[in-house]
């Protein structure tokens, strides 16, 4: 019943933020600015509306149980820090990288957040030392916000990602009979389904300021979910957040080595580009729609991995062979797509 009546709340919440983002150009997406995002949105002549990241930071804010509060404040800086990028307000990413990394430490340090293994005898002892913890923990977590803004680009992509990853967790908790925060996991699936089916849609994007806040939470819960949960391998951390993690390393050597270009400009090479670029080429579904398959396709990949693994929760070496396919499948795609797409016409 509790659920039913949040469920029913965020429809009309969602309704009433898109209603009202129809009258306010504030709402509307810089794609001007944002190159990375035009690349895509362009096949849609109405500007996208950024209304997903206040969607999720209202539902986050008011609606996740209060022992959550201190999650629930921080979410809001984040969702503010991608607001501000979304407005071109803070424009440059180093400024923006700042104001993640101090908040994050602070965070880190007021909800004493732990990494405490990766099953590496020696790394494990590094882990012991508290600066050495804070600051890997930290640099984590950053890989993670700005490796899933890499991502946002496509409808459905980080949205439905997150989505996955948090039902990964709520169905491995049940498995253990673990209490781990299921009343926030519920809320949180609640709410991205509904805004996913928005994206979908066109109606609706995450923004910069959705991704910050939805990768945090969702970084922050899975952290604290191994962390309480000594069974599980900390492998299986790494696996769920494997593709938003080796985005933002794969772009910034390409970027850097292959390129020699400013990694940290925003370019549209990223393989869900390639993705779109191809299935758009191809023809393989009707043109408005190339955007969301783009994005349900990759979802659709990792959904079946990580499923998957939940069955092999507990065994690293699994994972860690699951993750190594997921790079090797990322890699021969981005290879094979860009070979297609751009080697030929030269």
């Amino acid at each position: 019943m509790i659920l039913l009546s949040v469920s029913f709340k965020l429809l009309l919440i969602i309704t009433l933020l898109l209603i009202i983002s129809k009258k306010f150009i504030i709402f509307n997406d810089n794609d001007k600015v944002f190159v990375h995002k035009s690349f895509v949105y362009k096949t849609n002549n109405e500007q996208q509306k950024i209304i997903g990241g206040i969607f999720l930071g209202i539902s986050i804010y008011f609606f996740f149980p209060d022992d959550l509060q201190l999650l629930k404040n921080y979410s809001l800086i984040f969702l503010f820090i991608g607001l501000m990028s979304d407005r071109n307000i803070i424009d440059h990413p180093l400024p923006r990288f700042i104001l993640q990394f101090v908040f994050l430490i602070s965070f880190i340090l007021i909800a004493d957040l732990k990494i405490n293994r990766i099953n590496l005898d020696f790394f494990d002892i590094l882990l012991s030392i508290d600066i050495f913890n804070i600051f890997f923990t930290g640099l984590c977590l950053i890989i993670l916000i700005n490796g899933s803004n890499f991502l946002d680009g496509l409808n459905s992509l980080v949205s439905g990602y997150f989505l996955i990853v948090s039902i990964c967790i709520y169905l491995l908790c049940n498995k253990l009979n673990s209490n781990f925060d299921i009343l926030g996991l519920q809320i949180l699936i609640i709410a991205l389904i509904i805004f996913l089916f928005c994206n979908i849609l066109n109606f609706a994007i995450l923004g910069d300021g959705g991704s910050y806040l939805l990768s945090f939470v969702v970084g922050v819960l899975l952290i604290n979910f191994i962390s309480q949960n000594s069974e599980i391998s900390p492998y299986f951390a790494a696996l769920m957040l494997w593709y938003p993690a080796f985005e933002n390393l794969f772009s910034l050597l390409r970027r850097k080595l292959v390129e020699s270009k400013d990694p940290s400009k925003p370019d549209s090479k990223h393989l869900h580009q390639l993705i779109y670029l191809f299935i758009s080429q191809k023809r393989i579904v009707r043109k408005s729609f190339s955007n969301s398959f783009s994005g349900l396709s990759i979802l659709f990949f990792n959904g079946v991995v990580f499923l998957v693994s939940i069955n092999f929760y507990n065994q690293s070496k699994v994972l860690i062979a699951f993750v190594v396919l997921n790079i090797f499948a990322y890699l021969s795609l981005y290879i094979y797509l860009n070979k297609k797409l751009f080697t030929n016409k030269k």
